[in-house]
Order: C-alpha cells, then structure tokens, then sequence
C-alpha cells in the first residue's frame, strides 16, 4: 500500500511487490506500476507484515516490447517503528 504525507494523505493498493534489503542499509522495492508516481517521502508499507519503508527515489521502469514488466524502482529506507515524523525518526 501507498500513502502519501499528511498534508496529501491517501491510501492505494494494495498491489504485489518485492522488496530486498541492500548493504548500504536502505532497500529496493519493485512495484506494480499501478501505485503511480512515487514521491520522496511516501510511505510504502506490506499490510500482510506491517513493515513500512519511506521512499527515497522512485523511477518508472516501462517496458515497451510487454508492459506488463513495466514495474515501479523504488530505493527506500525502513521506516523505524513509533516515530512522530513519515521516515519514522523520534
């Protein structure tokens, strides 16, 4: 599921997903393209496990040859439980 900051708030999805943790600490999630343009800032988050990531950058990844591989780039940080702010940080 999507959601945007508060100022925007509203909920998408959900649509299915991959998501791999990265060295660097953040994470690259593949989105269904359905979720739509992805700003700096969104939350992105997997009801069936409650983890939430906020996203850092997203690029629209169009295949034109099947469309239906056109997915949605996403590097995102995992947003820390209990935080007053979107990226979870107290």
């Amino acid at each position: 599921m999507l959601q945007r900051p508060l100022e925007t708030a509203h909920l998408l999805g959900p649509w299915p997903g991959r998501a791999q943790p990265q060295p660097d600490g953040t994470w690259h999630l593949a989105l269904d393209p359905r979720a739509g343009v992805l700003l700096v800032g969104d939350l992105v988050a997997e009801p069936a496990t409650g983890t939430e990531w906020t996203v850092l950058v997203a690029d629209q990844m169009q295949n034109t040859e099947d469309p239906a591989l056109s997915y949605v780039r996403v590097t995102a940080r995992l947003r820390a439980g209990a935080g007053t702010r979107p990226e979870g940080h107290p």
